[in-house]
């Protein structure tokens, strides 16, 4: 039995909204650090020490990650919800007071400007068809012990607030996804596709 995977709709399939948002906000972080300064990365959901000493490695990086999506209190028939994406900022400087100070130039700007920079670039921006950026967080996490002391990492929460699904473009192709379909193939005899109906009238 395998399921029919184009009645799946493609808006479901490619992410929708969260794929909307995580694409805006790493166009954004390009175009506002460049990757002639700044070496890009994505953080998987569980990244591992080697996946960190690789992001580290260069002396300015950017990395990206997603957090979840956190329903809104006032959730009713259509859900809606707050996408978080946890952004990362790391450079590395030859002595603390420049690790914090930097050098006034984006190829060696220290921790501070790092944090400004980033808090002005992503709070208040807007993807089309998700909404608006907030930055809910700025901080330096904690950092392992296997971390150089000549490194800063900053950490920023940026949360695109009370999101729904893009339920115009959606309800177009709706039809077709609640109708399941399956094909069946039992002792090398292939029957019919069956098409269940799985949505009340």
């Amino acid at each position: 039995m395998t399921e029919k995977d184009e009645l799946y709709p493609g808006l479901l399939k490619d992410g929708n909204v969260v794929t909307a948002a995580w694409n805006g906000l790493r166009s954004r972080l390009r175009k506002g650090l460049p990757e002639t300064k700044f070496k890009h990365f994505v953080v998987p959901p569980h990244a591992s020490k080697a996946t960190w000493t690789r992001i580290l490695s260069p002396d300015q990086s950017i990395a990206v990650g997603f957090s979840g999506w956190k329903p809104s209190s006032d959730t009713g028939k259509t859900f809606r919800g707050d996408l978080i994406f946890p952004v990362f900022g790391l450079v590395r400087m030859k002595n603390v007071e420049q690790l914090y100070l930097g050098s006034e130039q984006v190829r060696g700007i220290g921790t501070f400007g790092l944090v400004a920079t980033l808090t002005a670039m992503l709070h208040g921006f807007s993807v089309t068809d998700v909404g608006r950026c907030v930055v809910r967080d700025v901080e330096l996490p904690p950092a392992a012990e296997w971390i150089d002391e000549a490194q800063a990492i900053v950490g920023v929460t940026a949360v695109f607030e009370n999101v729904s699904l893009d339920d115009a473009a959606l309800y177009a192709q709706a039809d077709d996804f609640l109708r399941l379909g399956e094909s069946w193939d039992v002792n090398d005899t292939t029957y019919p596709d069956a098409v269940l109906e799985v949505r009340g009238e």
